[in-house]
């Protein structure tokens, strides 16, 4: 008996694995990482890749400072790929085109 239950909670626990990799699987993000070593990086943006959408303001909680990197999260659905956009506490402006959110695509900025 002891060992059925065993083999039974063994078989619930990864079951649960399989559904929150399920899940996880369909989350989408990427990552903004500044080697600038002067100045954060302020604010970011995002737009589907390759449209002429507007600019969607992505929540910057705290200033990305140099050499550090922020994770954004993109939530779920069928668009993968978008453009991003960061502005640096000096004023600069850095586009990327074709960041791959479905796979966590990590923008150098600098």
């Amino acid at each position: 008996m002891q060992g059925k239950l065993l083999l039974s909670a063994m078989f619930a626990v990864s079951l649960l694995g399989t559904a929150t990799s399920a899940v996880a699987a369909d989350d989408r993000f990427f990552v903004v990482k500044n080697t600038n070593q002067d100045v954060s990086i302020q604010q970011v943006w995002t737009a589907r890749a390759g449209t002429r959408d507007a600019w969607t303001e992505a929540d910057v909680d705290y200033p990305i400072a140099p050499g550090t990197e922020s994770e954004f999260g993109m939530g779920t659905g069928n668009n993968c790929f978008y453009d991003v956009r960061v502005k640096f506490s000096d004023g600069v402006v850095q586009t990327f085109a074709n960041v791959n959110t479905c796979r966590g695509d990590r923008v150098i900025a600098d």
